[in-house]
């Protein structure tokens, strides 16, 4: 039996359990899977959206890998990678560092407000499928995009009445998205007319309801997922407003959840023979804060 010392830490609502494993040798390491399964366990345990590891990187200032709630690991989480920029700060990495992923490395910055700001490289749109069924229902527009890991973003009229456990299932599980499945971004948008630019920046503030794959349920807060929803945004602007064609289109685009707000920037280009959008860097910011700090007992398994 060992002792493994963990940082709760929330990122605008979005829960993780982090380890930090740099001083670890690799044949000492739990096997991640495992733990994230029985740690992240809200009935019977701690309780969390992911496993946060942190370890040590040849590439950049540390390296984070995260676990699903089901063993699952995805290459990319937008709130875990802001999460491990503020552990990783507060204990003396400085307020500008490098976090190496499986999508490649980030760069975050420590804002004050107890906010962080991390590039997210760069969304693709991938494709639209207006009239996709699922659940009984028929969408009238949906996008989908990869903004590190798969996400379908699924414009609605009103959030307050989506069933997001039900129907994000529904979708995750669709036959179009499999094997892999992937995660359901559930979006309310203002009328394309109602939004304006201000200082050549097109200012949008819309809400986000996401269901998350690995998590299987509706998540306080996803950082990929402000990001999808933002890509799929800026592509109705570009594609639909003359105004916005005219060279590239800045965005800034406010993201309400149910955890608290995120923001993302981003730039895009409209190539309208082609009807194809090319998006530049978009950066994810919002608040992270400590939740708790612990130690927990553990039967001594192998890393994985």
């Amino acid at each position: 039996m060992t002792t493994i010392r963990y940082t709760k830490l929330t990122g605008t609502g979005n829960e993780f359990i982090l380890i930090d494993a740099r001083q670890q040798q690799a044949t000492s390491q739990p096997r991640w899977t495992r733990l994230a399964t029985t740690l992240c366990d809200r009935r019977a345990n701690i309780g969390a959206d992911g496993l946060l590891v942190l370890g040590r990187s040849p590439r950049a200032d540390v390296r984070m890998r995260i676990f699903n709630p089901d063993g699952s690991e995805p290459s990319m989480c937008g709130n875990g990678v802001r999460c491990v920029a503020a552990y990783a700060a507060a204990h003396g990495l400085g307020t500008r560092l490098t976090i190496q992923t499986n999508a490649g490395v980030r760069r975050a910055t420590i804002l004050p407000g107890h906010r962080v700001r991390v590039d997210m490289g760069v969304p693709r749109v991938l494709d639209h499928l207006p009239g996709l069924r699922a659940g009984g229902r028929a969408f009238a527009r949906v996008d989908v995009i990869d903004s590190g890991v798969p996400h379908l973003v699924c414009w609605m009229n009103d959030l307050r009445r989506v069933p997001v456990q039900s129907l994000g299932h529904a979708l995750r599980s669709h036959r179009r998205f499999q094997p892999a499945g992937t995660n359901v971004d559930f979006i309310r948008v203002p009328s394309l007319g109602a939004i304006t630019q201000t200082r050549g920046v097109w200012k949008v503030q819309m809400a986000m309801r996401t269901y998350e794959r690995g998590v299987e349920a509706e998540t306080h807060a996803c950082g990929t997922g402000a990001v999808a929803a933002a890509a799929s945004v800026a592509y109705k602007i570009v594609s639909g407003r003359q105004d916005a064609r005219r060279s590239t289109a800045r965005f800034e685009i406010d993201v309400d959840v149910p955890g608290g707000q995120l923001r993302v920037e981003l730039s895009a280009r409209y190539n309208p023979r082609r009807r194809q959008m090319i998006c530049g860097q978009a950066f994810l910011e919002g608040e992270v804060r400590q939740m708790t700090q612990g130690t927990v007992p553990w039967n001594g398994h192998r890393h994985r």
